[in-house]
């Protein structure tokens, strides 16, 4: 096995390519024994030596991507073993510092429930972390979750050692605030640290402050605000909770100060640290919070903690209110728009059979805004049985095509699929003759055919054209001739997204009687 292993790797090097046989490879890893371990383990790192760091990483993501699955399926054990973790930060050390596979192995080694496998793991974190919040949630995320224990002095070390990195020092104190609360230390481990802690903390809110009055330093680039503020909120949020969990009563009036900026989130966690330390001003802000649906479900949730949740009205804990507050909190995230819109405002809600529900579920389309004037920008998320929004604009919809447009776009089946038009022609000629000749009846306006629909067994042809000076989606099959203009020239919904909202149509109306036509 090992040598086909290497020689699959030989060749994906030789090709600058990835294969997905190599996924293969990975399944039978446990299956090795200790000395066959060990030639796996010293070969790869000859591999390393011997290829361009530009193509082994690649390769071995792929071997040790695989790793967290097969020790959920390894029955009597864990793959690596314990002796081999000196051979993972062999391989990290080699691997260049940006590289994703540093991610992956670090994660490995915090899975191996062993103490060789944390003093590497902490030696790495605290000398050569990633360089990225999402590699650092892959390395941590193993002993956030486990059952493993997590003593004090171990956290100690982390804490004097691995928080010269804003991103490690966030993690850091988030790993030791949960080993303290769930228990698996009977002492907080920064205990001997409030006087630095406290420090920190101001120093960050004074920062913070600064930033948002405009007191940004000449020539900082853009970019490296961003990273300023991101790197401050994440470290600003996990001192927040040490300093409750402390009892630190020198924190109250940073925290007070905290209460000013205008970050929602550095809001909503000073005041529910200065609650939970007693202090009713806090207390009163956390209530107050809840209006702003970005930071709702985490007021309500720390509410519910301190046992004040009945002073929330229950219109901001109905269904509305959550429902609304789940979008909000979907679009600020950073992949999506980044940022809390500034207005929701419901304008549809149902009960509909869902795809993969079995009963009816609540459903809500919200329009959401950005900005004013020349920056103003809207669009239609949906809430309920799915959190989403298209950057396609969808606002000129009726409700039904937007309800339609999310169903379509979610529903994944074997028997949904599309056909390129010029493999179509050969695969499914008859089908596609027969489209043609309803398309050519029409008289439409066409100016491509894209691609051929096969929605269970039923044919549609898509093609791009106009009707009436407008642009938009033909979609023929059978018994209909459906047309979706493309609406926002600068957003335009594309034929993907009308294809959507043809399949969405016909999904919801199998079994909600409003949406048959």
């Amino acid at each position: 096995m090992i040598e086909s292993l290497f020689e699959l790797l030989s060749r994906c090097a030789e090709n600058n390519r990835k294969d997905s046989a190599i996924l293969n490879y990975a399944t039978k890893l446990p299956e090795l024994n200790e000395q066959a371990t060990n030639e796996l383990f010293s070969r790869l790192q000859d591999f390393a030596k011997a290829n361009d760091s530009s193509i082994w990483p690649n390769l071995f993501a792929l071997l040790f991507g695989q790793v967290a699955l097969l020790r959920d399926n390894a029955a009597g054990g864990s793959w690596p073993p314990p002796a081999n973790i000196e051979d993972l930060r062999l391989i990290y050390r080699q691997c260049p510092a940006e590289h994703p596979l540093r991610n992956q192995l670090l994660a490995v080694v915090a899975n191996v429930d062993d103490e060789r496998g944390l003093k590497v793991w902490s030696e790495l974190i605290c000398d050569d972390p990633p360089h990225t919040a999402e590699g650092i949630g892959l390395a941590f995320g193993p002993l956030a979750s486990g059952n493993r224990a997590l003593d004090g002095e171990f956290l100690t070390r982390l804490i004097l050692h691995a928080t010269d990195n804003l991103y490690v020092a966030a993690a850091v104190y988030e790993l030791a605030n949960h080993a303290f609360r769930s228990g698996k230390a009977a002492t907080h481990p920064a205990a001997n640290r409030r006087g630095p802690i406290c420090e920190l903390l101001r120093s960050l809110i004074d920062r913070l402050a600064q930033i948002e009055n405009g007191e940004i330093p000449a020539g900082l680039p853009t970019e490296r605000v961003a990273e300023t503020v991101s790197n401050s909120v994440s470290l600003i949020i996990a001192l927040t909770d040490t300093v409750a969990l402390l009892k630190e009563d020198r924190a109250i009036g940073k925290l007070n100060q905290a209460l000013q900026l205008r970050h929602r989130r550095i809001q909503v966690e000073a005041a529910a640290a200065l609650a939970r330390m007693g202090d009713e001003n806090g207390k009163r802000h956390l209530i107050e919070s809840a209006q702003h649906p970005v930071v709702r479900q985490r007021v309500i949730a720390y509410a519910e903690e301190l046992g004040c949740e009945r002073e929330i009205s229950l219109e901001l804990r109905g269904p509305i209110a959550t429902a609304e507050s789940h979008l909000a909190m979907w679009l600020a995230q950073p992949e999506h728009m980044g940022l809390a819109p500034t207005r929701l405002q419901m304008i549809d809600q149902r009960k509909l059979y869902w795809p993969s529900y079995d009963d009816p579920v609540p459903c809500f389309l919200f329009r959401f805004e950005y900005g004013t004037g020349d920056s103003f920008y809207e669009n239609v998320g949906i809430s309920g049985p799915l959190t989403h929004a298209f950057i396609a604009d969808i606002t000129r919809l009726l409700a039904e095509d937007q309800y339609a447009a999310f169903a379509g776009w979610q529903t994944v089946n074997q028997e949904i699929y599309v056909i390129p038009f010029e493999r179509a022609v050969t695969l499914v000629a008859a089908e596609t003759d027969r489209l043609k000749h309803l398309l050519a009846e029409q008289s439409l306006e066409i100016e491509t055919i894209e691609v051929v629909s096969s929605f269970f067994g039923e044919y549609g042809l898509v093609a791009t054209g106009s009707r009436s000076g407008e642009t938009g989606t033909w979609i023929v099959d059978r018994v209909t001739v459906d047309w979706i203009p493309h609406g926002n020239h600068q957003a335009p919904v594309d034929w993907q997204l009308a294809l959507n909202i043809w399949r969405g149509r016909r999904i919801l109306a199998t079994f909600n009687p409003a949406f048959s036509r």
